[in-house]
């Protein structure tokens, strides 16, 4: 059961946090259980092992991951479960793995420094230890900026990019997580097994894995551990028979996708909100006091850019300027060009032709996560945010980009990331005070107004400080008393932030009212 729960674990990172289907994790743990069978046979230390297949694991489940940078969902579900069919049919026969030319393998009793061997009994606790260890760090993780980076990508990967967070090395990064914990499993699994072989690690155990994790709850630690008591431990302990088992846990499974989508875990995280709001209701959050930022003017120049869509074209020769310091916009009809125009700007679109000067730099060979260092800043016409996170947790992503919350940190809870957190966290808080959501911190973005959800999006880009602010549409959708709100808004931002705008727009009321000069496409 414990074992279990600790495969678990790594795939609540990759499908719950990460947003990545698998449906062939357990293959990883027999990855993991193969490969510590030739550190045991050379010395039984069981902590090498440990290291040796939990790190065999996260390699070979980065390879199988590359894929993801450029499919996802089923088609990436598919890929995963065909490694494990290859794993049972070809790569557990292979004796460069396990160091035995059998698929039988039987592994030595487990020894650790200055104790020796271990019994049964020992490995148990070992085991349990191992994932309290596991659910520590993973905790740590989550409430860095670490795990708001793989959420952010896991959601909208555009906006990450835009915030400076590459989504190829994040994906991978949750993959060798995954990997990882897989690979630490399967150590365990064959320390508790001692003999075992490739019928062991069938294609089909990825699905009880999975599906464990699913009724457990993929939104919560607690998830694999209540997923792995239900459907490993109680029919142990109380001997259910093949047909029970089959029968319980997928009308278990099926109630809990259409009844509790966030799985048992869910339900109770549902109890303990409702008490505290009823506890709480008379609360509330003091912000922090506004600090007006300071930044240097930017200086961008788009210098004879083509884009072509196949016999389309997009873009031919357009060239503009903003000089330091000041606000332009872009008008003209639909299907212009006005949008691919900012997505070349901010790297989401490589134009055929041209050039986008940055303070001087081409920015067109740079991948988008790193035009965000040379102070861009970019808003979306649909106030794209990340549905998941809450206002603060999209803000903090965002600072991301300037200060990187290391991996290791997060899983220590190293001072310097507590640190570094709280001061992001106050830096995130004065901005939404500027923009009046303050009082919307806490709120998933999912559930915001058009307008708030807006803003958010605005905020995000802000809270950088970035010299330039492309804004692409910022009042489409709301309705007229809202639209002179924001007009005031963005001219005491661009005061108070000094900021450089980038402004297309349709309404010419906006265009206007905020800047000193217009291109029209």
């Amino acid at each position: 059961m414990l074992i279990y729960a600790i495969a678990g674990l790594g795939v609540l990172v990759l499908v719950g946090w990460a947003g990545q289907l698998t449906l062939g994790q357990w293959a990883l743990v027999g990855v993991g259980a193969y490969a510590s069978v030739r550190v045991a046979s050379a010395n039984g230390s069981l902590v090498l092992a440990l290291l040796v297949g939990g790190g065999v694991a996260a390699l070979i489940s980065v390879i199988v991951g590359l894929p993801a940078l450029r499919v996802r969902g089923m088609f990436l579900g598919v890929a995963t479960m065909a490694f494990a069919t290859f794993s049972q049919a070809w790569l557990f026969n292979r004796s460069f793995l396990s160091g035995v030319n059998s698929p039988t393998v039987y592994i030595p009793g487990a020894r650790l420094p200055m104790i020796g061997s271990v019994g049964e009994r020992g490995l148990y606790y070992i085991t349990l230890i191992i994932l309290i260890l596991a659910c520590g760090a993973l905790q740590g993780l989550r409430r860095s900026g670490a795990a708001l980076r793989i959420a952010s990508v896991r959601d909208n990967a555009r906006k990450a990019a835009a915030s400076g967070v590459p989504s190829s090395s994040v994906a991978l990064g949750a993959f060798a997580l995954a990997g990882f914990l897989s690979g630490i499993s399967g150590t365990l699994f064959a320390y508790s097994n001692q003999d075992f072989d490739i019928t062991f690690f069938s294609p089909q155990v990825s699905f009880t894995l999975f599906a464990l994790v699913v009724i457990g709850g993929l939104s919560s630690i607690g998830g694999p551990i209540l997923g792995a008591v239900v459907v490993i431990g109680i029919p142990l302990i109380f001997h259910f028979g093949l047909i029970a088992i089959f029968l319980g846990s997928g009308a278990l499974l099926l109630n809990v996708l259409l009844f509790a989508p966030d799985g048992l875990a869910g339900l109770w995280y549902w109890a303990r909100d409702w008490f505290v709001r009823e506890v709480a209701r008379s609360l509330r959050t003091t912000a922090l006091p506004s600090v007006r930022a300071q930044a240097d003017s930017p200086l961008l120049s788009v210098e004879g850019i083509g884009v072509h869509f196949g016999g389309l074209v997009a873009l031919d020769d357009v060239s503009l300027k903003v000089r330091p310091g000041e606000a332009v916009g872009v008008i003209g009809m639909n299907g212009a060009g006005k949008t691919t125009l900012l997505d070349c700007i901010s790297g989401a679109v490589k134009p055929d032709k041209g050039k986008v000067l940055v303070k001087g730099v081409d920015v067109v060979p740079m991948a988008p996560a790193y035009r965000a260092y040379l102070g861009i800043g970019r808003t979306f016409q649909d106030g794209s945010v990340f549905r998941g996170l809450t206002v603060l947790e999209s803000m903090l992503v965002s600072l991301e980009g300037g200060d990187y919350s290391g991996t290791l940190g997060g899983l220590t809870r190293a001072p310097w990331e507590r640190w570094s957190q709280r001061r992001k966290e106050g830096m995130a808080r004065r901005v939404l005070l500027d923009l009046g959501l303050s009082h919307r911190e806490e709120v998933l973005v999912g559930e915001l107004s058009t307008g708030e959800r807006k803003l958010c999006d605005l905020a995000t880009a802000l809270v950088r400080q970035p010299e330039l602010i492309v804004l692409d549409e910022p009042t489409a959708g709301l309705p007229h008393a809202e639209v002179e709100g924001v007009i005031e808004m963005l001219k005491r931002l661009r005061q108070e932030y000094g900021s450089a705008l980038l402004l297309v727009e349709h309404d010419m009321n906006v265009v206007r009212a905020v800047t000193e000069r217009a291109y029209v496409m």
